[in-house]
């Protein structure tokens, strides 16, 4: 009744909502349009302009979204640049595809015109609309949102040579789902026909205490402010990113809640889930730390980094609460401590243990192992939190010196169950040695990069030196009577939850199995230092095509646990990679078009996808000469890099960015994603990376395919076909596309308008198509061979 008595406030504006859409739904239906009879230029803000007489194109350089979420109800209102860069006047029109049950507020322009008026189109008529602007324009990009609603404004003047500012504001009604609402920003998933980067102003409010303000698509910096007011913008590089904003805000309980996200298995082998968790705000005040800070002081560590460490040092001692305890350890070929055992951080211990920093000076070697157990062995005090964090710049030359013993050391002496986070300064550390020992005592790993501040560096890792609010995690696997079944979901990741720390969400994926339709999950640990445990139980019969983004982030953090595998040892004998995790990595990569530094050699346009031997050879030879051999330099370090965004990411990067040896976000450009499907570049060619499964022979079929051309009747159910399975995004792909149904391909040759805007040496030339064979009632048309095939 809580629940629903705050959204009382928002029932009159429901209600005049479904009454705007029944004005709409009737309008068009008496207006019956089959064809569109407007401008000459229409602009669709996710995709640009569309010139339907053979005028000059209008150019989208801006798209800046403003989105006020009050309760259940959101308001949106985006501003569109327009450019006209020819010499003459032109008029237009703007489709903006829309969520259904969107409701336009209000429109408006720069300059004079006729009074400007908007109105929601949808259902049939959309459908006609957007078929009649494909048909003039001869670009099929616009059906990827066939299956959408779209507002329509009225003309509008774009001055020769100059540019237009176009605002439209409408409101929607989230959607929910328990205590989790949604709000998805309709954009394009073709990355070579999206606009300008993503513009984004969102605040929430409404809603009382959100446990979670979280985007299964773009990484979002999220502030909370008084009175439960959250305000959001994008992470560096999210701007770039491709397909809909994609938002999901959990209200809080006062205890931990999740929601949870299905993806069926296209092929009916289950599917995949991601559990979202969050805690509520912390009642309690946090708990003393007990910090032993280790600091590398040989003789490679002379000069401006040995200034930095220090000073960065300084600053995490002056940070300190004076219920604080500290440990202050340096080390070079032995070890020497400030004090005997842990300090208390008052204000003359800190000032007092300052200048003993300032009176180190470098040299000597590395004796990693006698720094770690010295801190590691003694008890810590009672309730307090004990943190380890140790920064150096090399290998261990002194003490233990292998991998293996350092581990095995460690593993030995933390009894006391001491986190220990690492900062690596340079190249020249052993980064897979450095990764092991934070990962196996639940620490955190962070690297200061050659020519940068080390207080930089250590600033990306002082959130892990704060209290985390749940510890030691345990979960398992329960049926929907509460019962353990581990039985019911396999592949589960990571097998090993880290801890969780204030503001964080904690993320579980894993596979569930074919005929599962309930699934739950029970977790325990410590909560804000006392015993704790909760279960969710949840239906996947809700599991949607539109959630694949969690089948390619389970795939993302799936490769990642098995690359450790290689880094660490577990996976290799001799010089050789165990096949079978060869193969995983290659099938899920290619499958999913999920690319790493390891394996973006599949989107090159030498490889051949339908060689799976071949590939497995190079992926194989890559991981043992990488993942195994390369231990330090820029290859050790970038490799940890982005092993821990994999590993951690709570979201698929689109763009498969990674960083290369040069410190440069590179990622390879010949694949996209539409839906559930991966598309590789061959021959100039988008081609469904399910159709090289059936090795050499199936690839080689598809030149003797007819096509399904543009404009046909074929080519109009093919379409509505693919919209039906959230696959409207292959359309907007600039060329030819050729995509598997039912073990066949489907060829979709580019439309010649768009051939004759291509560059020849860069595009090959379609054959003349022949006819398709006739449609099935059980699926979309089916090309026949071509004759003589």
């Amino acid at each position: 009744m809580r629940h629903h008595s705050k959204l009382a406030p928002y029932v009159v504006h429901l209600i005049a909502l479904v009454l705007g859409l029944i004005v709409y739904a009737r309008a068009g239906a008496a207006q019956g349009v089959s064809e569109w009879s407007g401008s000459g230029q229409v602009v669709v803000p996710q995709l640009g302009g569309f010139p339907l007489d053979g005028g000059a194109n209008l150019f989208v350089t801006a798209t800046d979204w403003r989105v006020r979420i009050d309760g259940p109800l959101a308001v949106v209102t985006l501003e569109v640049g327009i450019e006209n860069r020819s010499m003459r006047a032109a008029e237009a029109e703007m489709l903006l595809p829309v969520p259904r049950g969107a409701a336009v507020r209000s429109f408006d322009f720069l300059g004079e015109g006729a009074e400007p008026s908007a109105r929601l189109i949808h259902g049939e008529e959309a459908r006609r609309s957007y078929n009649a602007i494909v048909a003039r324009a001869i670009d099929p990009a616009l059906l990827e949102f066939q299956g959408a609603a779209s507002i329509r404004t009225s003309v509008f003047p774009v001055p020769p040579r100059g540019a237009q500012r176009v605002k439209i504001t409408y409101e929607q009604i989230l959607e929910g789902d328990g205590a989790r609402f949604d709000f998805a920003l309709p954009r394009s998933e073709a990355w070579r026909k999206l606009g300008p980067p993503l513009s984004l102003d969102l605040e929430v409010r409404g809603l009382g205490a959100l446990s979670a303000v979280w985007s299964s698509s773009h990484e979002l910096e999220v502030q909370e402010h008084s009175e439960h007011v959250y305000t959001a913008r994008l992470a560096k590089g999210a701007a770039e990113q491709p397909g809909s904003f994609r938002l999901s805000l959990l209200r809080g309980s006062g205890e931990p809640g999740a929601t949870l996200f299905a993806h069926g298995d296209p092929r009916g082998e289950g599917g995949t889930f991601l559990l979202l968790g969050a805690l509520p705000a912390s009642q309690k005040p946090p708990r003393a730390r007990e910090l032993a800070l280790v600091l590398d002081r040989s003789g490679s560590m002379a000069g401006e980094k040995f200034e930095q460490a220090r000073t960065a040092a300084i600053g995490v001692l002056e940070s300190l609460r004076p219920e604080d305890r500290f440990q202050l350890v340096a080390f070079s070929g032995d070890v020497s401590s400030f004090t005997r055992g842990a300090a208390l951080a008052d204000t003359n211990s800190i000032q007092a243990a300052v200048e003993w920093l300032r009176a180190l000076k470098p040299g000597g070697g590395t004796n990693i192992s006698d720094a770690l157990a010295a801190v590691l062995a003694p008890a810590p005090e009672d309730g307090v939190l004990p943190l380890v964090l140790l920064m150096t710049d090399g290998q261990p030359t002194v003490g233990l010196t292998t991998e293996a013993e350092l581990n095995a050391s460690v593993e030995r002496l933390n009894t006391h169950g001491r986190r220990v986070h690492l900062l690596g300064v340079g190249h020249d550390v052993n980064a897979p040695l450095l990764d092991r020992i934070a990962r196996d005592s639940r620490g955190s790993t962070q690297y200061a990069h050659p020519m940068e501040d080390v207080g930089l560096a250590l600033g990306r890792l002082a959130a892990r030196l704060a209290e985390p609010r749940l510890t030691h995690i345990e979960y398992e696997l329960i049926d929907g009577e509460g019962k353990p079944d581990p039985s019911l979901a396999q592949q589960l990741a990571p097998a090993r939850l880290e801890d969780l720390f204030e503001g964080e969400q904690l993320t579980l994926l894993g596979r569930y199995n074919r005929g599962v339709e309930r699934i739950g999950i029970r977790l325990s640990g410590q909560l804000d230092g006392e015993r704790a445990a909760f279960r969710w139980i949840f239906d996947l019969t809700t599991a949607s095509p539109e959630n694949a983004f969690v089948s390619r982030l389970w795939a993302q953090r799936r490769i990642a646990s098995l690359v450790d595998e290689v880094r660490h040892g577990g996976a290799v004998a001799g010089s050789t990679v165990a096949k079978e995790l060869v193969e995983e990595i290659r099938s899920l990569s290619q499958t999913w078009g999920v690319l790493s530094e390891y394996t973006a050699f599949l989107a090159l346009e030498g490889t051949d996808l339908a060689n799976a031997d071949a590939n497995r050879s190079a992926l194989a030879a890559g991981l043992v000469q990488r993942a195994q051999r390369t231990r330090t330099g820029a290859g050790g370090v970038v490799q940890s890099v982005n092993q821990n965004r994999w590993r951690r990411g709570q979201r698929f990067d689109r763009l498969n960015r990674f960083l290369d040896e040069q410190l440069r976000e590179v990622g390879p450009r010949e694949v996209q994603h539409v839906g559930e499907r991966a598309f590789f570049l061959r021959g100039g060619k988008w081609v469904d990376a399910r159709l090289f499964e059936g090795g050499p022979d199936a690839v080689a079929q598809m030149s003797m395919l007819a096509a399904v051309n543009f404009g046909s009747e074929a080519y109009v159910k093919f379409s509505e076909w693919l919209a039906e399975r959230g696959l409207g995004g292959v359309l907007a792909l600039p060329g030819d596309v050729f995509v598997e149904v039912e073990g066949r391909a489907v060829w979709l040759p580019r439309p010649q308008r768009q051939l004759a805007k291509a560059t020849p040496a860069s595009v090959p030339q379609a054959e003349p198509a022949a006819e398709v064979a006739p449609s099935t009632p059980a699926g979309p048309p089916m090309p026949a061979p071509a004759s003589g095939a």
